[in-house]
């Protein structure tokens, strides 16, 4: 657990950090790299830290610290999440988190003034406090320098101005042409209603896209007091609007479209009317764009994701004075097929008073010419009518067509498939009747190998016979092997006389087993081992009987009762009996080993340890003497033992274990058992009696194994001081 909690901490932080980095460079993704991390740590970090510190801090004010923490931080960070994804709440948040802080000071107050148990400080709180810290500077890092807003401001101010230079200009040739009554042609006075209805229906579809932007901004950002034509300051720094509002909403699919087909009637009003033109600038270009690097990127990308909000809108306003500045390169070439010399401006005076004469002739032509229309209409709007029963009918005709075809081909096919499967069956009847001829030659053949299989199956009995017997020979004497590894195993009477209490947790894998636990008195001293042996079953139980037998010889003989002595001597007797020298294709055979001796007047222990290392349950915290990285046996490194001196206590706990335990594959997910889980139910549990904890541990190991085969031998042996 504590080891999650570390992890999550630093993943949380570092990834946090890397968010931050990749927002300040503009980089892609810095949003999520921002925001994931703040939910991880909400949602992983806080709880397992919250679970850890309960079990330390007990009372009901330590408790409520925690909580009140928990609660503290989880806000600060949500806030911070809401702030960063403009979502509403995102204040109210961070406020009920700095909120929350002050009990926490009066808590901290008071648990240091009665000297509660206190939640640990240190990697957790350092972790939390770089974490805050980070949130506070990004969420109230400034939006945008007074520079760039005062040099953004002019420069839209700057295009708006020659925008509307551009309108006024414009404008005022289209007020000329129709005051002055120029233009007599009926072609380019055509041409001029086309120019001016093109032109607005494009700048018609500009302005909705443009006045949709500049809301969707003030949305995001709202901020009435400084904007800069209604786009706010702070959305400047943003680079996830223009993609957002353009490219995922389409409206740049929308606006392409717009300007490619103003692009095609400009065509059109410039080929029937004989004018030279030239579409002007960028904003009419709406083709793919190439880089420098040579990299292609479509339209859309190029101008309108991942820039900022400044910039779209700079591209907005350059597209419309582009489309400003074609109109008036065809209005000026309408205005050069113009005659303006003074003789044509009098004909054409003398035209407009003769023309004034005919206009009341003209209006009757007009009305009856709409009559004429109107009635071409009706008659339009009848035929297409009549056009559209026409095609009703003809379309169910076709349909009536299909479906009778279809009716046809389904007949067709399932009278070639019915004359498919006659000729099929026929072949399958010629079939069975040489299968027929077969089986009955294969039952010949059968028969023959049925008197064969039953001489087969006398042999088989009578060897089958022959390893039963076999097999109680070798159980009996597997059970003998038992009987005498039990009898080498100590009586559990020195304990209970030198020890206050003791259990011995003893699972073969098969009825023998590799591992073995021993131990004795030399005086004051209580030596103690629990020991694993290369293998399992009948070899295993061979060396645990080698390495008694041996323990015995230099412990209780020899009078030796120092730890790191007695290994050293063990290893050379295991070396020597089993011819142990090194070379290349030799058995490698040997024991790990954790050995105690205890005196029971002083309470010293001395331990060393061969692979095993030994662990010691003092107030509820365990504290593990690892052993040194080498077996009782031959090996690369052949160093001395190293001898560790523990001061006992009364009612401490010492525990010697093989590594079956732990290695034992079993749970929901076939894993291992695995040390942490291992030393966390023995602090659990180190409080109940010596007889019940070995219930536990057995218990335990059971329901983790459940229907799966045991991987090894195991002993745990449990020592109450």
């Amino acid at each position: 657990m504590k080891r999650a909690e570390r992890i999550l901490g630093i993943i949380s932080m570092a990834t946090f950090i890397l968010g931050l980095v990749f927002k300040y460079l503009n980089l892609p993704g810095g949003g999520i790299l921002v925001c994931a991390p703040l939910l991880t740590f909400v949602l992983g970090y806080l709880p397992v830290n919250y679970i850890l510190q309960r079990g330390i801090a007990r009372s009901l004010p330590g408790r409520i610290f925690l909580l009140l923490k928990l609660m503290a931080y989880a806000l600060v960070m949500l806030g911070a999440v809401f702030m960063i994804m403009h979502w509403m709440g995102g204040e109210a948040f961070l406020a009920m988190g700095m909120i929350l802080v002050l009990p926490l000071i009066g808590l901290n107050y008071y648990l240091r003034s009665r000297n509660f148990k206190r939640p640990q400080t240190g990697f957790n709180e350092l972790v939390i406090g770089v974490l805050a810290l980070s949130v506070f500077f990004y969420v109230n890092r400034p939006k945008a320098s007074k520079y760039a807003l005062e040099r953004t401001r002019t420069m839209l101010m700057q295009k708006e101005s020659r925008i509307a230079g551009l309108e006024q200009a414009n404008r005022v040739i289209y007020e000329s042409i129709d005051s002055l009554n120029l233009v007599r042609d009926l072609v380019l006075k055509t041409g001029l209603m086309e120019v001016r209805e093109v032109t607005g229906k494009m700048l018609g579809t500009y302005e909705s896209i443009a006045d949709a932007f500049v809301d969707y901004c003030n949305r995001q950002y709202p901020d009435p007091d400084s904007t800069i034509k209604g786009i706010n300051p702070s959305a400047l720094t943003s680079f996830d609007l223009g993609t957002d509002f353009f490219i995922t909403a389409g409206n740049a699919t929308r606006l392409r479209k717009a300007i490619l087909e103003y692009w095609e009637r400009v065509d059109e009003i410039a080929d029937h009317l004989h004018l030279s033109y030239k579409l002007i600038g960028m904003g009419l270009d709406v083709g793919d764009v190439e880089d420098v690097y040579g990299h292609i990127s479509s339209w859309e990308d190029y101008y309108f994701a991942d820039h900022r909000v400044n910039v779209i809108y700079s591209y907005l306003l350059e597209i419309k004075q582009m489309v400003l500045q074609t109109e008036g390169v065809l209005l000026n070439g309408l205005i050069n097929q113009v005659d303006l010399s003074a003789e044509t401006m009098l004909l054409q005076e003398i035209a407009a008073r003769e023309a004034a004469r005919a206009m009341d002739l003209k209006e009757n032509e007009i009305i009856r010419m709409q009559q004429q229309q109107e009635l071409q209409d009706m008659q339009l709007r009848q035929s297409e009518s009549q056009l559209q029963q026409r095609n009703t009918i003809i379309v169910s005709a076709f349909a009536g067509i299909g479906l009778v075809l279809s009716l046809l081909i389904i007949s067709t096919r399932a009278f070639y498939l019915k004359r498919r499967d006659n000729r099929n069956l026929a072949r399958q009847q010629l079939e069975i009747s040489s299968m027929n001829e077969a089986l009955e030659q294969r039952n010949e053949e059968i028969m023959a190998q049925r008197d064969e299989i039953e001489a087969q199956r006398d042999m088989v009995y009578k060897q089958n016979e022959l390893l039963k017997k076999t097999n109680t020979e070798i159980s009996s004497s597997i059970d003998y092997a038992k009987r005498l590894q039990t009898s080498i195993l100590p009586s559990p009477g020195l304990l209970n006389t030198r020890i206050a209490d003791h259990f011995v947790l003893f699972i073969p894998k098969h009825r023998v087993s590799g591992d073995f636990y021993w131990w004795t008195q030399i005086e004051d001293q209580v030596v103690v081992t629990a020991a694993d042996c290369t293998g399992h079953g009948v070899p295993g139980a061979f060396m645990s009987m080698l390495g008694v037998s041996m323990l015995r010889e230099i412990v209780s003989k020899e009078y030796i009762s120092h730890p790191g002595v007695i290994l050293r001597r063990l290893r050379k007797e295991v070396m020597y009996a089993l011819k142990q020298t090194g070379e290349f294709g030799e058995q490698k055979d040997g024991m790990d080993m954790a050995l105690v001796s205890i005196n029971v007047e002083t309470l010293e222990c001395q331990y060393a340890g061969a692979n095993n290392p030994l662990y010691l349950v003092r107030d509820g915290e365990l504290t593990e003497y690892k052993a040194d990285r080498m077996p009782i046996a031959i090996h690369q490194n052949m160093a001395k033992f190293t001898t560790r001196d523990i001061q006992l206590k009364r009612g401490d706990h010492l525990y010697l274990f093989s590594d079956g335990y732990v290695d034992q594959f079993g749970g929901p997910d076939d894993k291992k058992f695995k040390y942490v889980a291992f030393r966390q139910m023995l602090v659990d549990h180190a409080g109940l009696p010596m007889k019940k904890q070995r219930e536990v541990l057995e218990r335990a190991h059971l329901d983790w194994r459940g229907d799966r085969e045991q991987v090894d031998d195991i002993v745990v042996l449990g020592l109450e001081i």
